[in-house]
């Protein structure tokens, strides 16, 4: 059996240099290793690296001594980490079977190909036709209860045997809609039957009894697992985890009491039938499974949503749930080669690769949920994978906590000999199969340091020395235990750049990221999910990218760009801009440029306002923190711009008006002087003159304001089809030969003169007066 220990590192990396192995009885012979001054990471104030370097060997002896136990087998990995350094391995690259600890990899891949706030929808339909129809409260025609997939749909009775509350979708909220819709059509009865429409997943595989690869006589799953519901039926339309009938308890007796549903959108459809006709709907013929109308002929009357995500990846994870974890392999699949098993194993293998790299190599995945003998998974990739998604995430926050939670609520870690302080939490994922023991998780020490740790052992029978074994307490207790190490990273705190974090946290919507490990909390900014410092305390990077980003919404702050030292800026994924000021100063990986205005992200004429924006046009005619783009545009405002626009400079100031509705306290008088004054207006009334300032400007003034400020000549009728008779058809026609509008539809050509002009529009015909686009 090999075995490493491995000195601390002063700079973490992805990849590490494989050093010679240790036997057993040399590392319990507590051989410490000697490494520079300073070296190690989290090393005390006073420079005490080997003090440190002590420490570290310290847990890497505890955490080995579960190899030296007589339960131990040959055939078992080992991995440990402890802030993403490795401290001990023994035969990590070498794949064992892992039981349940594929359900970390199925939760890791379906982090990448989701956001963790994502839900899955379940909607019912009707076709319009037959809304339309509706005679003496009858629809005739189906009603189509259509599923996308939802791992959690269940009734209340079936999710209230539960004895702590689970992640899950109630279905009868949904009925509850669907009554009020069809209540609203005055329906009182359906000529027709309700139909479950699974076809979100085409390929219809229930379970995988069938053959690995094609060609191989050995089956996917056991047919022994299927038979004793170790698994739910699969189905895009799944209620109650498929199973039409369960015993009260939700434990593995109860379970194969269950029974699976033969076609569990037929199943689905005819619960919910049951449900309808409680609320005094009657339906009258036989629920079945089938397929939905075209979106363009059907009108929806419901709709629910699941939980997000990461909390139904905390079920499956916390209960080691095997039918959540194989929907939502179909759900990996679905997103890229396709839902059935073979596709969808292919493209967690992709992400894995992609993921670990190199240490992906010689990794096999058969199911999502760890039930197949044929998944090979190494100790180092799974501890790889939950020390890449760190303490805070959703995938590490989904463990169950040992002592108090899911599948190790019964196995409470105990303190060890000498040791005085508060046990650490332990969070982690088991696994069991005949022939298979496992177990992976994480804990983190009151100075911040995280211990990752993953064992695989592989022998006949090896499930009988039970759930709480000494394999696992031996982990667990090494875990829990770590209370001697260095009480912070030893380095100060700038409390500059602390407070651009704060301010970063506070304007992207920081209570709602996936991952808020450390922030805002009195542990070292270095000890903040995805911040860097260096010896000094200045944050030097910072990285919450992902494929969904950590969730953060909005600008990034101004206190940001003071941040002397920072070098990195990774926030690809997130849905959060830098402001223009800061373009030049700031770091930044995967950030877009903010708009001008708040409001016209998107917006067709987003280029227009910007451009004017940037020569001062529009200051002082912003409202709130926008533009408000699609507001029609008032007299007074076409004044300013055209004003600046026309002179480039502002008018000279002024205490009268010749127009009566003017109030000459208004800082935008001196504009509509000028613009009378320049004969581009004669107000709205002469006798007495009005302008009518707050008024809006139709699409024909608009043309006669930029003829006049532009003093453009005579065209050639355009050919608009409703401008004949209009006051400012000229004007309209001088517009379209010089290019500033080519009408409000082009097939007919249609200009529109009585509609009124949008702020956005107005700044787009501006703008391409002056040129700018």
């Amino acid at each position: 059996m090999t075995m490493r220990t491995v000195a601390a590192r002063g700079v973490r990396r992805c990849g590490h240099r494989r050093t010679g192995g240790l036997s057993a009885v040399a590392l319990l012979l507590a051989v410490t290793l000697v490494v520079p001054p300073g070296a190690a990471y989290g090393a005390p104030a006073d420079g005490s690296a080997s003090v440190a370097q002590a420490e570290r060997d310290r847990l890497a002896r505890e955490f080995a001594a579960v190899l030296s136990l007589r339960e131990a087998p040959d055939t078992m990995c080992l991995s440990v980490m402890l802030d993403g350094d490795p401290i001990f391995e023994s035969r990590s690259g070498t794949a064992f079977t892992p039981a349940s600890l594929m359900k970390v990899v199925t939760a890791a891949a379906a982090f990448e190909v989701m956001s963790p706030d994502e839900v899955f929808t379940t909607e019912v339909f009707a076709r319009t036709e037959d809304l339309e129809s509706i005679t003496d409260g009858v629809l005739t025609g189906d009603v189509y209860l259509v599923g996308q997939g939802d791992p959690v749909l269940s009734t209340p009775r079936f999710i209230n045997r539960y004895e702590v509350p689970v992640a899950h979708t109630d279905i009868t909220g949904l009925a509850n809609q669907v009554m009020d819709a069809l209540s609203a059509h005055g329906i009182r009865r359906i000529e027709g039957r309700i139909v479950g429409d699974e076809s979100w997943y085409p390929d219809k595989e229930r379970d995988y009894s069938g053959e690995v690869q094609a060609g191989e006589t050995d089956p996917v799953w056991r047919r022994s697992f299927v038979t004793a519901n170790h698994s739910g039926p699969l189905s895009a339309l799944l209620l109650n985890s498929g199973f039409s009938r369960y015993s009260s308890s939700v434990f593995s007796a109860g379970r194969r009491q269950s029974v699976r549903a033969a076609q569990p959108a037929q199943h689905a459809a005819s619960v919910f039938d049951d449900f309808l006709e409680a609320r005094r709907m009657v339906i009258t013929r036989r629920p079945i499974a089938g397929a939905a109308p075209a979106p363009s002929e059907r009108t929806m009357l419901g709709a629910v949503d699941s939980p997000p995500l990461s909390e139904i990846v905390a079920r499956m994870l916390t209960r080691s749930d095997n039918t959540i974890a194989e929907m939502l392999l179909k759900e990996i699949g679905r997103r890229g080669g396709g839902s059935d098993r073979a596709s969808a194993v292919a493209d967690v293998q992709t992400i894995l690769r992609h993921k670990l790299g190199r240490a992906a190599d010689g990794l096999l995945i058969a199911d999502g949920s760890g039930l197949s003998y044929s998944n090979r998974l190494t100790c180092g990739a799974v501890a790889g994978l939950l020390e890449e998604a760190g303490p805070g995430s959703p995938l590490v926050e989904g463990l169950a906590v040992a002592g108090e939670t899911g599948t190790l609520r019964n196995c409470h870690p105990v303190r060890s000999r000498g040791n005085e302080d508060q046990l650490l939490t332990v969070k982690g994922k088991t696994g069991s199969l005949d022939h298979v023991i496992s177990l992976a998780g994480t804990a983190v020490a009151a100075g911040g340091q995280a211990i990752t740790f993953s064992m695989i052992a592989n022998q006949p029978s090896i499930i009988l020395l039970g759930s709480c074994n000494r394999l696992r307490r031996t982990l667990l207790n090494a875990a829990a235990n770590y209370t001697y190490g260095p009480a912070g990273p030893g380095i100060p705190v700038h409390a500059g750049d602390r407070a651009a974090l704060v301010a970063l946290f506070n304007d992207t919507g920081g209570n709602g990221w996936f991952n808020v490990w450390g922030w805002k909390t009195g542990a070292h900014p270095s000890r903040w999910h995805g911040v860097a410092t260096d010896s000094g305390g200045r944050v030097t990077e910072i990285d919450l990218s992902g494929p969904f980003g950590n969730g953060l919404t909005g600008s990034i702050p101004e206190e940001v760009g003071r941040m002397s030292e920072l070098v990195r800026l990774d926030l690809s994924g997130n849905d959060v801009c830098v402001p223009r000021s800061l373009v030049d100063s700031l770091p930044t990986t995967g950030v877009g440029t903010c708009a001008v205005f708040a409001d016209t992200m998107g917006n067709i004429h987003e280029a227009a306002l910007e451009a004017l924006a940037g020569r001062g046009i529009l200051d002082g005619t912003e409202c709130a923190d926008g533009i408000c783009p699609n507001e029609p545009i008032k007299r007074w405002t076409i004044a300013v711009w055209l004003v600046r626009a026309i002179d480039g400079r502002e008018p000279p100031a002024v205490s009268t008006s010749r127009f009566a509705d003017v109030d000459t306290d208004e800082w935008w008088l001196p504009y509509v002087e000028r613009l009378a004054e320049l004969r581009i207006t004669l107000g709205c009334a002469l006798q007495p003159p009005r302008f009518c300032p707050d008024g809006p400007v139709t699409r024909g003034e608009m043309a006669s304001f930029l003829v006049r400020a532009l003093d453009l000549e005579d065209a050639q009728p355009a050919g608009f089809g409703d401008t004949g008779g209009n006051d400012h058809r000229a004007a309209i026609d001088a517009l379209w030969a010089a290019g500033i509008t080519a009408g409000c539809q082009t097939n007919p050509l249609l200009y529109c003169p009585a509609q009124a002009v949008t702020r956005a529009e107005m700044a787009t015909f501006l703008a391409r007066s002056l040129g700018l686009g």
